[in-house]
């Protein structure tokens, strides 16, 4: 499921994937939800602070680069140095992606072992 919104003057962003997580409808609400919260959060703190185009641009790249690389999964976080730990605790996707690991692994359907007959299901 993709979701667009459109936030005025052409920008837009896309919410891809975030909503199949969990089987359960509750949880893809909240999931997707969360996930929204935690994007516009971000986007108006770097319009708050880049007032400019051209400072918004520098900020929102800037910090893209600095979520991404320190979010916790393009480098692990036994890769990141003692000395720049502090960005991934800032990183608000390393919150999101460990809430939403949390919440799909310990689901109920993780605790049997699927086969390929559905009458043969294993408790773990």
């Amino acid at each position: 499921m993709m979701v667009i919104i459109y936030l005025g003057n052409d920008q837009s962003y896309m919410v891809d994937d975030v909503l199949n997580y969990h089987p359960e409808k509750t949880a893809k609400i909240g999931a997707g939800l969360n996930y929204i919260m935690i994007v516009l959060s971000l986007f108006r703190f770097i319009a708050a602070l880049g007032r400019t185009q051209v400072a918004a641009n520098t900020l929102g790249t800037f910090t893209l680069l600095m979520v991404f690389v320190l979010g916790g999964f393009v480098v692990a976080r036994d890769d990141i140095q003692d000395w720049m730990i502090w960005g991934y605790y800032a990183s608000p996707t390393m919150y999101g992606q460990n809430a939403i690991a949390i919440n799909e692994f310990l689901s109920d359907r993780w605790s049997t072992i699927r086969s390929l007959d559905p009458h043969l299901h294993m408790p773990v």
